[in-house]
């Protein structure tokens, strides 16, 4: 049973209007609860376990085993200092840590989560860490291995006991004259319970504190890291050897410790806290926009600045290898990132390089001042021919609504459904109840769709000038005008469109906003095939499915197939597989088409966003054979 649900952190709400000072009185007393009494449940099962279920196996008592003849010395790092370090100092981490990710996110109740969350995870640490505990005196008893000093501790009284000419004197012949508590301990040697204790605090700081630091990519959390994870390591390494200098342990005692600690604590947090879900999911919280991720643009534009367009199309493991890479051959680290910061970002929210925010600036004052002349983002002039086959069909006149999402983001339609502007069912049967859920459709990519595709999937600030773009079906621009900005005029963008409106539309925002390198063509791009065949990028938006029948599609796309050059990328929105269906194509679309996997990059830029995320994944990517 998930611990949220037996315990009184677990349980603990609050409403965005409740004052400070009661959720932390609450969230005080709920983990200060939760805290004892899970510490006492475990001690007193402990004490129950090593008392009556439990005791160490009694082995016979060596005669000429020098191993066991050590003096006898008190520990170095006490029992006290070990648990209050084990116990202790991962709750202070914890809530530390879990402060600093709640201060830089967003999210609903975010004070009272952050005591939830704390809590269950100093709960999970604690019972791990019980676990590791039974585990070891089990172990122990199991075993029963004398320790280095055991003569020293059991003091034998040889008037009783005779090893000449034996090897070993059976243990219901050994008399020990020291109490039978300390005796009990020197027959427990492996594994060693210090270091596993160490080890445990050790490895889940380790995972805790470095997946921590890399998803959320708070800069003082790095640092946090680096001086905890120093110090940790300095001490538990002093624990592992003053175990074996006391003579309280064998070295493969310790390395017996050890293997129990990762024992415990992989299989527990192992798994934990490697994606941005992981972290922000179950904390209810959304990314801030922090300046770590304007090193991973910087190192992003470095590495594919010096790669050939194949070489350019990371995995998520290999952009962070490389990101890496470049961060540790960095001699002054903090003077880099301060520049990178300086640099690339204005003000410390600024997460991405300025011409990316710039561009994003300039295409929603492009989109806000098409909106005021074309609410519907359509023209009279257009023709719709509603699709009787295919993934659309089921789109007709009274089930469908056209909202553009280069105009209208999802904010934009929420207020709309608020205001009574924008239904989101239809009347099925009029005079009746029975209604529908309406179709939404767009001829337009939305605004995340533009800066993916143009900063992830082809960077074209990253290609060489002149690079080539094809918009096929231009309508409002929104792409050509993306691929402007985002190329910072370096890319050579052309945009086909069959409506004269469209295109005087497109011209005229050209002129207003002094956009560079766009040329707008009215044709047919059947009557192009020179751009077709020179575009190193081709784009088509849902470009064909509402204006053409079957078989015309299937005509434009074998034009397409025909003059596209081989090594062009292709991006289709939604998937070409899902569009080619219902179409009769003379060629198969493995063979024309290589599919370029964009699970990575959309889980990287959406950022735990699932509104992102989604759109992302629409968007289809490929490159001609």
């Amino acid at each position: 049973m998930p611990l949220k649900r037996i315990t009184f952190s677990g349980r603990l709400r609050a409403k965005e209007t409740d004052e400070v000072w009661k959720i932390v009185t609450r969230g005080v007393i709920c983990m200060t609860l939760d805290i004892i009494i899970t510490l006492a449940v475990s001690i007193a099962l402990f004490y129950m376990f090593a008392g009556y279920v439990v005791s160490p196996y009694e082995r016979p008592l060596p005669c000429n085993d020098d191993s066991i003849k050590q003096p006898f010395k008190p520990n170095t790092v006490r029992m006290k200092q070990l648990l209050a370090v084990a116990l202790g100092t991962p709750f202070f981490i914890i809530c530390f840590v879990e402060a600093l990710v709640y201060w830089n996110s967003e999210g609903p109740n975010r004070l009272a989560n952050y005591f939830v969350t704390s809590t269950i995870l100093y709960l999970k640490y604690e019972l791990t860490f019980a676990l590791c505990v039974f585990l070891m005196e089990y172990l122990k008893c199991t075993f029963g291995r004398l320790r280095p000093h055991f003569l020293a501790a059991c003091q034998p009284d040889w008037s009783r006991m005779d090893c000449t000419g034996r090897d070993s004197i059976p243990a219901s012949a050994t008399y020990c004259m020291n109490d039978v508590r300390r005796v009990r301990t020197a027959r427990t040697s492996f594994p060693s319970g210090h270091t596993a204790a160490a080890f445990h605090v050790l490895l889940f700081l380790g995972l805790y504190l470095t997946r921590m630091a890399r998803i959320t990519g708070i800069p003082s959390l790095y640092k946090t890291r680096n001086v905890l994870l120093s110090i940790f390591t300095i001490w538990t390494a002093f624990t592992a050897i003053t175990r074996v200098t006391d003579y309280w342990h064998y070295p493969t005692d310790v390395l017996g410790g050890i293997a129990l600690a990762a024992l415990c604590v992989l299989p527990a947090f192992g798994w934990q806290w490697k994606t941005h879900e992981d972290v922000y999911g179950p904390r209810q919280l959304e990314r801030q926009q922090i300046f770590l991720q304007s090193f991973i643009w910087t190192a992003s534009i470095l590495q594919l600045s010096s790669r050939s367009m194949s070489e350019k199309h990371l995995s998520l493991k290999e952009a962070r290898e490389s990101f890496e890479s470049l961060i540790n051959k960095v001699k002054k680290r903090e003077e880099f990132i301060d520049w990178i910061h300086n640099t690339y970002c204005e003000g410390d929210e600024c997460a991405k390089p300025l011409f990316v925010t710039d561009a994003i600036s300039k295409l929603r004052e492009i989109s806000n001042h098409i909106r005021a002349k074309l609410p519907d983002g359509t023209v009279k002039s257009e023709k719709i021919r509603w699709p009787t086959s295919g993934h659309d069909a089921d789109c007709e006149e009274r089930n469908t609504v056209h909202v553009d999402c280069f105009l209208y983001d999802d904010y934009s339609m929420e207020e709309m459904f608020k205001k009574g502007k924008l239904q989101r069912r239809y009347c099925f049967d009029c005079g009746s109840r029975n209604v529908k859920d309406l179709n939404f459709i767009s001829h337009s990519m939305a605004h995340c769709q533009l800066e993916f595709m143009f900063t992830q999937l082809v960077p074209l600030k990253s290609q060489p000038e002149g690079f080539r773009v094809l918009d096929i079906g231009s309508r409002l621009g929104a792409v050509v005008f993306a691929a402007s900005l985002y190329g910072c005029g370096r890319a050579t963008v052309t945009g086909v469109e069959l409506n004269e409106e469209f295109v005087k539309l497109q011209e005229k925002i050209i002129k207003e906003f002094s956009l560079q390198n766009i040329d707008i063509v009215h044709a047919d791009v059947r009557d192009r095939a020179d751009l077709v065949s020179e575009a190193d990028m081709i784009i088509m938006n849902n470009v064909f499915s509402f204006f053409m029948d079957p078989d015309e599609q299937a005509a434009c796309f074998e034009f397409i197939h025909k003059n596209a050059k081989n090594g062009c990328f292709i991006v289709h929105n939604p998937e070409i597989e899902t569009v080619f269906a219902h179409l009769k194509l003379t060629f198969k679309t493995e063979e024309w088409l290589e599919r370029i996997s964009t699970e990575d990059d959309c889980d990287m830029f959406a950022n735990g966003d699932k509104d992102v995320l989604s759109d992302c994944r629409m968007l289809g990517f490929y490159r001609v054979r």
